[in-house]
């Protein structure tokens, strides 16, 4: 399957590169990302700029990396140049944030922290099988599974909404609306790979919904 996809995917447009190669690039990537968000977060806390229970946002997109970088090697994953720019843009667009004073810091800390733990549950299932572009790395159902078909990014939904109540400036307004936009294409384009696998068309048939039960 792995050879299927790495064809379709030069055949499309695909990224000529080793899967392997991919998988370590997309982790690098969101390191880098996460060290420079944490170091303008840290200086615009100290400097009084904004609220230190914005310290919350980045325990919690920390989780999301330790999980990232323990994660089980693969090479089935998508090398289309479109997914790997939706999984990107979903995953590093929050880490351009503002730092600014909050507006409801109690109310956002509290979606942020239900956010984290509902996105946790699905990592704690997931655990090395969690990745950022469309990958293969075995199907679960268990859990939060039996709910929608993407925990992880209902939570992240969650924790989003706390975080613009923490930090309400337009232009994180803006990147959470582009990330919600890129988080649908990462779905789509997980459920196109996922969908060559029968246990996940059995999982699919189950559970209706991908991100919101009755909605999405």
């Amino acid at each position: 399957m792995a050879g299927d996809e790495q064809q379709a995917s030069r055949a499309g447009g695909g990224l000529r590169i080793d899967p392997r190669v991919a998988d370590r690039t997309e982790q690098a990537l969101a390191v880098l990302f996460y060290l420079w968000f944490c170091y303008r977060f840290v200086t615009a806390i100290a400097a009084g700029a904004t609220d230190p229970r914005v310290y919350a946002v980045l325990v919690v997109d920390g989780i999301v990396l330790v999980f990232m970088l323990l994660r089980r090697p693969t090479t089935d994953i998508s090398l289309r140049v479109g997914d790997w720019f939706w999984a990107l843009a979903a995953t590093l667009a929050p880490l351009l944030l503002v730092p600014v004073p909050p507006l409801a810091p109690n109310a956002g800390l509290a979606l942020v922290f239900i956010g984290m733990a509902f996105s946790l549950s699905a990592k704690l299932i997931l655990r090395r099988s969690f990745g950022i572009v469309a990958a293969n790395r075995g199907v679960k159902v268990a859990g939060p599974y039996r709910l929608v078909r993407h925990p992880m990014y209902a939570g992240y939904v969650i924790g989003h909404i706390g975080t613009l109540l923490l930090l309400p400036h337009l232009w994180n307004w803006v990147l959470f609306l582009f990330a919600w936009t890129a988080m649908a294409m990462r779905i789509r384009a997980e459920e196109r790979l996922l969908a060559a696998d029968a246990g996940y068309q059995d999982y699919a048939a189950r559970v209706r919904y991908r991100l919101v039960p009755g909605i999405f």
